[in-house]
């Protein structure tokens, strides 16, 4: 860590005294390496009461649409339906109006929050809104990261225990410029049915949805809500976490969320601006089911690669390991010799 001192030579033309109050002081980092950034983390700020928190809903579905780079929290306003205790810090702190988002929970120079707020726009266009949302996602997406983080996880569909384990590579510049780092797991729903206030755009009135289904709720928490401190052997880390999902839960529609931030005892205003989020990823139960059962890649041990596979919804594709290029991202469905099927799957 550096700090540049900057000293004022001249007002209106006029060489001023040298003291404190012409000095500007301000400390800066220079780093020699980065890793890539696994996610951005998009956190909202939601309440069931407004209609423009339906709204901003809609506004992140265009954001994340054919995005996999991004990973969404909704924090429900304190004391309401599918609020949780653990996160009512996380209001205090950012929700300065209802609804708001932060991005990485990162202050943007100049605003006078950290939080954004779309209610003006998110009525004239959501898709507009979103695609704004992609805009900033993007630039954060882009911003040094010093700590990779990866998540593996196991489930017990009869005991309901959830075990996760996080790891990666720390980089000396991440100590350096943040100090002692910590990891939060969080673990989300989807599609939770509860009431939302609506709005109508042909009646031009509001209505409240008892059958609205969330995105993104915030359940719970597998580490301290704040983080828990991570330590390294040198360069590498692994920590590990379980807990026993809640009766009420869908297991099928959970995400378990994971961010590195600064290690503090405790967020107030005084370290707000140190408390952004240096990495972020997610896992959804789908993924970890997935791990569970492990698949090789495509027409990895065939002599003869099969020239074509299919999806899981059917559409018959060029398997592109035949022609020697890169198959895509997911899962596929590939005959083999003698009429059999392998389901496969390519990261």
């Amino acid at each position: 860590m550096h700090t540049l001192s900057v000293f004022i030579n001249s007002i209106n033309g006029q060489s001023p005294t040298n003291d404190k109050s012409k000095r500007i002081d301000s400390q800066f980092a220079i780093y020699r390496d980065r890793l890539p950034r696994d996610k951005v983390y998009v956190e909202a700020y939601t309440d069931a009461t407004s209609p423009y928190s339906a709204m901003l809903n809609t506004s992140m579905k265009y954001m994340e649409e054919g995005n996999e780079q991004v990973a969404v929290v909704n924090v429900h306003r304190p004391g309401s339906l599918l609020a949780i205790d653990e996160s009512a810090y996380l209001c205090d702190l950012y929700a300065y109006t209802y609804p708001s988002f932060t991005v990485n929970r990162a202050y943007f120079p100049g605003d006078a929050h950290i939080a954004y707020d779309m209610n003006d726009y998110l009525a004239v266009s959501t898709e507009l809104c979103g695609n704004i949302l992609s805009d900033i996602a993007m630039q954060d997406l882009a911003t040094p990261c010093f700590a990779s983080i990866n998540l593996e996880g196991k489930y017990d569909e009869t005991t309901r225990q959830l075990t996760v384990t996080a790891k990666g590579e720390m980089l000396p510049e991440a100590e350096a410029i943040y100090g002692d780092i910590a990891l939060t797991l969080l673990v989300t729903e989807d599609n939770v049915k509860s009431r939302q206030t609506v709005y109508n755009q042909t009646t031009g009135r509001t209505t409240t949805s008892q059958n609205y289904l969330h995105p993104h709720v915030l359940r719970g928490y597998l580490t301290s809500p704040i983080g828990s401190p991570i330590e390294t052997d040198g360069t590498d880390y692994s920590a590990q976490f379980s807990t026993t999902l809640d009766a009420g839960w869908n297991a099928d529609n959970l995400t378990v969320v994971a961010l590195l931030t600064k290690a503090v005892e405790a967020v107030t205003d005084d370290n707000l601006f140190d408390m952004d989020v240096l990495n972020a990823t997610s896992l959804t139960m789908a993924q970890l089911k997935e791990q569970g059962n492990p698949v090789e890649l495509i027409m990895a041990d065939q002599e003869t690669p099969s020239p074509i596979c299919y999806d899981l919804a059917g559409r018959t594709l060029v398997n592109s390991r035949s022609t020697g290029s890169n198959q895509p991202r997911g899962i596929y469905l590939v005959p083999q010799k003698g009429g059999a099927v392998r389901k496969v799957m390519v990261r």
